[in-house]
């Protein structure tokens, strides 16, 4: 089945990053996934060469009203949709703060030692 989830990015994040470590972190989740719903595409369409349908993920970009919200829809597996799920939204969290971090880390400072605005 195909599962849709959406993350609100605040403006000011480095957008380009973080959406390719999150399609990355996809893939790899719902590798699995992805490759039985393409095998059993195949089976039932009976289709030869190379298949019309794909399984891999999309990450999307929609303007919202404060930033940008990430669409990310995937493949998985009906029971274990909530697990993929919360896996998927742990690791964007992580990758949010690690982003977040570096962003505090190359703001710049004054020369009385406090961020500058």
């Amino acid at each position: 089945m195909w599962d849709e989830i959406k993350v609100s990015v605040p403006p000011g994040t480095g957008i380009h990053p973080l959406i390719k470590e999150i399609y990355e972190a996809t893939v790899k989740i719902t590798e699995a996934d992805a490759k039985t719903a393409e095998a059993e595409w195949k089976r039932v369409t009976h289709e030869e060469g190379s298949p019309q349908f794909s399984a891999m993920p999309s990450v999307n970009l929609r303007p919202a009203g404060a930033g940008v919200d990430i669409v990310i829809r995937y493949i998985t597996r009906a029971g274990v949709r909530v697990e993929t799920r919360n896996h998927l939204f742990a690791i964007i969290v992580d990758l949010m703060q690690d982003l977040s971090k570096e962003d505090r880390n190359l703001a710049p400072v004054s020369p009385h030692g406090t961020l500058s605005d």
